[in-house]
């Protein structure tokens, strides 16, 4: 695994993590530390490596909440860099959390505030979001999203006939103001809602819909800006785009990539997008202000 600085895209660092796969990276608030999630056969690890010196600081190897062996789809560290959070789910919930001094299993990760977090759903104050799929007289297109750390219900909105919602495979994001939360899964349009209205505002429709034999996808990521309304999506027709979330205007779309883009973050400046592929490249994009 590289360290790569964004200015001139050089190689700063190679840290080798002996894995058959490296699945999620997270950096320490303070920039010093790297947490990396590893898969070992049946045995999922982070390991906490010292930025500077290389050395191995902790591994926590992760419990499975399941008969099956769950991925690690994201880490994020907390904001006061004495935790570190994993999901487990590339979808939903399903969020662990660990003491990085000591490794002691964390029973409320919701109870503390997390950084850079949006890969394991968490607002720009680093609050945990609960997502939830409503059924009512057969229809299970209602959704309700709350806040877990405040219990603020950010949007509710019943099953509804006329209106198709997510079913599964949902992605969300929530603007850094808390404005709007944009949703992508398996629908052939991201959903853009006004919180304060609640209601949906735009249907953003631009990725190519993918499908066959019983499956049907969309958006595998999204994102937004840390500041204002920019909007990045990325989807299983390989590429990237972004939009004007308070316009639903699609301002770019990236074609670079030769397969699904299965990750996209932001750096917290807002000057830079990384993507990654199942063409087995990472890409680093510079945002013009």
């Amino acid at each position: 695994m590289n360290l790569i600085d964004p200015q001139n895209a050089k190689v700063i660092k190679t840290i080798q993590a002996a894995a058959t796969r490296i699945s999620a990276v997270a950096i320490h608030p303070e920039g010093n530390q790297l947490a990396v999630s590893i898969s070992e056969g049946e045995t999922q690890e982070i390991l906490l490596i010292d930025i500077s010196t290389v050395n191995l600081l902790r591994t926590i190897e992760v419990v499975q909440q399941y008969e099956y062996v769950a991925d690690i789809y994201a880490l994020a560290y907390s904001f006061d860099g004495q935790a570190i959070a994993v999901k487990t789910n590339p979808f939903m919930g399903d969020i662990q959390a660990w003491d990085i001094n000591n490794g002691e299993w964390i029973q409320h990760p919701e109870q503390r505030t997390w950084y850079n977090a949006n890969d394991i759903g968490a607002t720009a104050y680093g609050h945990l979001l609960d997502v939830e799929y409503i059924t009512k007289n057969d229809m299970s297109n209602g959704i309700k999203v709350a806040d877990i750390n405040t219990g603020v219900t950010l949007l509710s909105r019943e099953p509804d006939k006329e209106e198709w919602n997510c079913s599964n495979l949902m992605k969300f994001t929530l603007s850094s103001d808390g404005h709007y939360l944009a949703i992508g899964c398996d629908a052939p349009f991201i959903s853009v809602w006004n919180l304060k209205l609640q209601q949906r505002e735009y249907e953003l429709v631009g990725h190519e819909f993918v499908g066959g034999d019983g499956f049907f996808g969309n958006i595998l990521d999204i994102a937004f800006s840390p500041y204002g309304y920019l909007l990045a999506t990325a989807g299983y027709d390989a590429t990237i785009r972004f939009w004007n979330a308070s316009t639903g205007e699609l301002l770019l779309t990236l074609r670079d990539h030769t397969c699904c883009v299965n990750d996209i973050a932001f750096s917290p400046d807002g000057r830079y997008l990384a993507s990654a592929s199942g063409d087995g490249t990472l890409r680093l994009w510079g945002l013009q202000p």
